[in-house]
């Protein structure tokens, strides 16, 4: 494989660039064909909460710290990308009017403002909500929608897109609008046994069918190429190809093999996840439990709001904390929810109330799989 030097001192050896849009951060990798990590940085952006059960980033700060992490990798790795890949943060949405510029602060997967919106999915038929594959969870960007075109009409009047948080910041990498399954299957607005938007949905939400970028084929698919604008912002030549990338609870089941049935993958982070993989869809889909991840995501965002920690694995130190074990089928302990208060005060109803979320957490986290779990415990 041919190598040099290009005119800025960075190698010509072929590479990669990926980019994961996080909740919190944005991580940017530059790896060989192969794999072979040779650079990587990450950078931050707030997650703000202006009301109660409000969880939302300005997408500005998203495209800044992707500059940033972006310009750190390359700079760290010494050569100039070929190619650009992207995964992100699920559900939420960009409302964003015709040339990308978003017209209100993006509202994420973790919001719980419209739990009273989720009523209109409850009055479909039962088949049109079995094909969206998917529990009624207020931070998707149906419920979302249909909130938006309800409490801020001015705000969904100057939408013209409606986008996942990874298509936004890739629309402003190309210049171009798509979506892509693995992001639009879960939005509650994804037929997802079709693979298409699900446009009797979409209108018995009320919502414009326009607002929903074209579908590309796949993850795979080229989503167009870095623009010149976009190009001077990463310090990167114009013209690279961009694909179209993933969700990233997809792009992570992929990357740790979870391809067989029987098998399962375990995610914390901002949010806690278990995935397992089918060999076909069941009929009907079971799993469409509206309350427990409505409650569940509600109790977490005002846990955040009133200054909780909400963790895995290690108390933070010094902190006032709870804690439940999330236990296999076995009954084997496989991990923790912790949330800790980050300063020393404590008392028998804040404790209470941590343990209250530890244990809600642990246990839908085990329930998805039919597990056990353990009562919580609680201390310093």
């Amino acid at each position: 494989m041919a190598t040099g030097t290009a005119a800025d001192g960075t190698s010509t050896a072929p590479a990669a660039l990926g980019i994961d849009l996080g909740t919190s951060s944005v991580k940017a990798v530059v790896t060989d064909l192969a794999g072979a990590v040779a650079g990587q940085a990450s950078a931050g952006y707030p997650v703000t909460g202006p009301r109660p059960g409000w969880s939302e980033t300005d997408p500005l700060a998203w495209l800044e710290a992707t500059a940033a992490a972006v310009r750190a990798a390359v700079a760290e790795a010494g050569v100039t990308p070929a190619a650009i890949g992207l995964s992100g943060q699920m559900h939420g949405v960009v409302a964003t009017d015709a040339t990308g510029a978003p017209v209100r602060a993006a509202m994420l997967w973790s919001d719980s403002r419209a739990v009273a919106y989720l009523a209109g999915y409850r009055d479909l038929d039962a088949p049109v909500r079995r094909r969206l594959a998917n529990p009624l969870s207020p931070g998707m960007a149906g419920p979302m929608l249909a909130w938006l075109a309800a409490e801020e009409p001015s705000a969904y009047a100057a939408m013209r897109w409606a986008l996942q948080p990874k298509d936004w910041l890739r629309a402003r990498l190309t210049g171009e609008f798509h979506s892509e399954p693995s992001d639009a299957s879960g939005t509650l607005l994804y037929d997802v046994v079709a693979d298409r938007w699900d446009d009797d949905v979409i209108a018995a939400l009320g919502l414009e069918r326009g607002a929903f970028a074209p579908l590309l084929p796949s993850s795979a698919h080229a989503a167009g190429r870095l623009t010149g604008e976009a190009a001077r912002r990463l310090g990167l030549p114009a013209g690279i190809p961009v694909a179209a990338g993933a969700a990233d609870t997809a792009a992570a089941a992929l990357g740790s093999g979870l391809v067989e049935p029987g098998t399962a993958q375990l995610t914390i982070g901002t949010g806690a996840q278990v995935v397992m993989p089918l060999a076909a869809l069941p009929d009907p889909i079971p799993g469409l439990r509206p309350v427990p991840k409505t409650v569940l995501r509600a109790e977490l965002a005002e846990a955040r709001e009133r200054g909780y920690v909400v963790s895995h694995g290690e108390r933070v130190s010094g902190a006032v904390g709870a804690s439940a074990p999330i236990r296999d089928a076995t009954g084997r302990v496989i991990g923790d929810i912790v949330i800790t208060w980050p300063d020393n005060r404590t008392s028998d109803a804040r404790e209470a109330a941590m343990g209250l979320v530890a244990r809600d957490a642990a246990a839908e986290i085990s329930r998805n799989l039919g597990w056990a779990v353990a009562g919580e415990r609680s201390g310093r």
